[in-house]
């Protein structure tokens, strides 16, 4: 199944711009719009593990596991807010994590809706590589 990206962008933006008559709308906005997001995430990603707690406020964060059990953690930008011209689907966050409870992980790389899945699978080589040389040393001081 080949992922149509600009579809995709579409039904998520249908569910921010809809009108929700009720007190508060962004909560169920922010809800369905976390839903929607890691629908989105597990149809880009069907090889990996997508991990979701709570849905964040007006946002969507979590995380993609891989194979060999690497994490990275990944949220998006305040969907209300563009700024400078970003927005949901411009400003992505992606950084290592130890595991799925790891909000603080490596450094932070920000990437966009079209980029993300290379952008994803680079830090994850990066992170193999990383480890590889790692052991790499260990074994080289042992002996």
């Amino acid at each position: 199944m080949e992922l149509n990206l600009k579809n995709e962008i579409n039904k998520i933006n249908d569910i921010i711009n809809r009108d929700y008559d009720c007190e508060i709308p962004d909560s169920i906005r922010s809800k369905k719009f976390h839903q929607a997001f890691t629908r989105l995430m597990k149809k880009m990603f069907p090889d990996y593990e997508i991990i979701t707690k709570n849905a964040p406020y007006c946002e969507s964060s979590g995380f993609i596991k891989n194979k060999d059990g690497n994490f990275i953690y990944y949220s998006t930008c305040d969907y209300r807010f563009p700024l400078y011209g970003r927005d949901w689907t411009s400003d992505i966050l992606i950084r290592t994590a130890e595991n799925s409870n790891d909000y603080y992980g490596g450094s932070n790389h920000t990437t966009d809706l079209e980029n993300l899945y290379k952008d994803v699978n680079d830090l994850f080589a990066f992170t193999e590589r990383k480890r590889y040389s790692a052991i790499t040393r260990t074994l080289n001081f042992e002996r």
